[in-house]
Order: C-alpha cells, then structure tokens, then sequence
C-alpha cells in the first residue's frame, strides 16, 4: 500500500510541478521564446549562380617553361579560363616595355575573354616555340566571345610567329565556329 501511495504523491508532485512552471514568470517567457522560435524559423534560399568578369593585369613579358609567373600572359590567361572569371579582361600594362615572347607553348583559350592592349604603345604577342599557334580557342559553350585588341590606333596588339602544322594551324585556331574574333592587327593565318 505504501508503494502505491509513493506512487500517487509522485504523479501529483509532477503535476504540481507542472503548474507552477505555468504560473511562474520565467518559465513562462522560456515557454514563449521556445514558441517564437518554433513559429519563424530561419531559412536559406538558394540564389542562381553568378559570375563577376574581373580584369587580369599583364605586368611582365616573361612566359618560362614550367610555371606561371604572376602578372605573365600566361598566367593571365589562366585565371581568365576558370569557370567563375568568364568574360574578363586582360589587360597588357604599360609596364610591359617589349614584346611577349611565349616559351611555353600555345595560350589556350577556354572561357570568354578580351586580351587588349593598354600600354599605349605597339605591341607584339610572338610564339618562339617551334611548331605551335600562337593562340588555340578551344570549342565549349563558355568560349562564345574571344576579342583580341589595341585599345586604339596607336596601340595596336600583333600576333606573330605561329607556325602551321598538319594543314591546320598558324597564328589562331578558333575551334567554335560561334564564336566572335575582333583583332588590332594579325600577321598569320585564322583557321575558322
């Protein structure tokens, strides 16, 4: 009998408890918080994605076999083909005070860029590797929009140098036929 008597002071000790924590302020505004927060609740939505063009400044005339070289073409080109840098600019700096010799082989070009010319004075773009384009535009639906230029008469970008291989090479190859080429001035021959 004891048991069962411990047992019903029990229950009624609970809800005693109960009670109070209703009656009692804190417990209320504890109550209440925890059912705000049940009411609005903090979400993410997901955005479309974006893509901010950014501008590559050329500082430098080196391009070494190996590695790129912060502020080369080059490297330039590089950061210009990732996903996220579709549709930069490269811009050749005045401090380039000669022309850009490649050593590396062919720039690739595989993402929407415009390479200009803003040191204000001519300026020449030479493949010295035997055998090699100067410039390969590869075929993906990132590259639509390839534009080569001098910012204005005075100076004018020059691609030179590109050797024809199998029939189908020379200063540029542009493998999408969507896409659009505008160029300063071009010694070579354009394969569409």
């Amino acid at each position: 009998m004891r048991a069962a008597g411990t047992l019903m002071s029990m229950a009624s000790g609970n809800q005693w408890l109960a009670r109070l924590a209703r009656k009692s302020p804190r417990c209320n505004a504890k109550f209440e918080a925890r059912a705000l927060h049940r009411r609005y609740r903090l979400s993410l939505n997901v955005l479309e994605d974006r893509t901010t063009p950014s501008t590559f400044a050329v500082t430098t005339d080196v391009d070494p076999i190996g590695k790129l070289v912060p502020g080369s073409l080059r490297w330039a080109v590089s950061q210009a083909n990732q996903p996220r840098n579709q549709g930069s600019t490269i811009e050749i700096m005045p401090s380039v005070q000669k022309s850009i010799t490649l050593l590396a082989g062919e720039l690739c070009i595989s993402s929407s860029m415009t390479i200009e010319n803003a040191s204000g004075a001519p300026l020449s773009i030479i493949q010295a590797t035997p055998l090699t384009r100067v410039i390969d535009v590869v075929n993906n639906p990132r590259t639509f929009s390839v534009t080569i230029t001098g910012l204005n008469a005075s100076s004018p970008l020059t691609l030179s140098g590109g050797n024809v291989r199998n029939g189908n090479g020379g200063g540029i190859l542009v493998d999408n036929p969507q896409n659009i080429y505008e160029s300063s001035s071009f010694l070579g021959r354009l394969i569409p």
